[in-house]
């Protein structure tokens, strides 16, 4: 798998984010909204989550101040010197619990982290006055150790230890030097910052998916039947049945490279969802790497950044500067080519 790290800092903006970038940065020239308009910077800390994550306060507390001087670092960038069209917000938490708890490992895994950080944009209000809101904003959020946001969406399947199994992240481009991905749904361009060595992902097999589909599918039967009378029952168990059958039929007649290979798979609810990695609509099926992690580190060092980019056009087409957005996003794609990315891959151990 490519590694989302820098390979050279300060490179010029690349492929297709030269087309954005020059549709609204050479002298700002025609752009609605305010860009020379002094902003401000903030950032606030917020709960420490302790409990949830096996902690004492104060071991939660230094993780924290972990997180805020990385951000301190990232303020050092120009475009924030002073903020200009925008006003910086950021908020610095334990985020997100949510797949961890129902793995029911968040006291086991590293400690999860994330720094939030907004560029909320001006617009003309009353009187041509500048005006912001929460809901004006490009954005952009660091995520450290989560590897549950790796997927920005539901997952296709899940293996028995709640593992999500999920479409391939596909590589979008360069911005400098740090290999831009397409995740689950466009629209976010992500940055995924590990260790060295050490694949983020790796892939499902047809056999697991099958094998996987073939157990979800027996679930919903068996709750679908539940309560229901014959002779219907067996009506709609045969019916059922139909989506079954064929999966194991169609496992049972693969060759053991067949079985080893990656899946595949283009529409996830037809009866066989598997096709040949060149069919019409096909995407690669990979799953959390689960000996991503070290557990020998301290669990509160730093062995994963994910970085989610949203406000920049991922088509590489820039809409029309039509209002203050065009600033927003203008900013935050001279916060990515200011940011010390090879600072935050120093971060991560081997």
């Amino acid at each position: 798998m490519p590694a989302g790290i820098l390979t050279a800092p300060r490179v010029p903006i690349a492929r297709r984010f030269a087309a954005a970038a020059l549709a609204v940065l050479p002298g700002w020239a025609g752009i609605p909204g305010f860009p020379d308009l002094p902003g401000a910077w903030q950032v606030r800390v917020g709960g420490s989550d302790a409990r949830t994550f096996g902690l004492s306060e104060t071991q939660a507390r230094l993780f924290l101040a972990k997180i805020e001087a990385v951000a301190r670092t990232l303020g050092k960038a120009r475009v924030f010197n002073p903020p200009l069209g925008f006003k910086a917000n950021g908020d610095i938490d334990m985020c997100c619990s949510f797949e961890c708890g129902l793995l029911k490992n968040c006291a086991k895994m590293p400690v999860l982290g994330r720094f939030w950080l907004r560029f909320n944009y001006f617009v003309e209000g009353r009187e041509h006055r500048p005006v912001t809101d929460v809901e004006l904003r490009t954005e952009v959020e660091f995520h450290f150790n989560d590897p549950y946001t790796l997927w920005d969406g539901d997952a296709l399947l899940r293996f028995p230890d709640r593992r999500k199994m999920a479409w391939q992240p596909v590589e979008w481009g360069k911005a400098a030097g740090v290999t831009l991905y397409h995740n689950q749904r466009r629209g976010i361009l992500f940055a995924f910052i590990t260790r060295k060595g050490r694949p983020l992902w790796i892939p499902v097999t047809r056999q697991q998916y099958l094998t996987e589909l073939i157990r979800s599918r027996e679930a919903d039967l068996a709750r679908n039947l539940a309560g229901v009378a014959e002779p219907a029952k067996a009506m709609f168990a045969k019916a059922r049945a139909a989506l079954i059958e064929p999966l194991r039929t169609q496992l049972e007649a693969m060759a053991p490279a067949d079985q080893a290979a990656q899946a595949w798979v283009a529409q996830p609810g037809t009866v066989s969802p598997l096709v040949p990695a060149n069919a019409p609509g096909a995407r690669a099926v990979v799953a959390f790497n689960p000996d991503y992690f070290d557990s020998a580190q301290p669990r509160t060092e730093f062995q994963l950044i994910t970085v989610c980019l949203t406000g920049i056009p991922s088509d590489g087409v820039a809409p029309p500067p039509t209002d203050g957005e065009a600033v927003g996003r203008a900013r935050l794609l001279e916060f990515v080519n200011e940011v010390d990315w090879q600072g935050l891959a120093d971060l991560i151990g081997t």
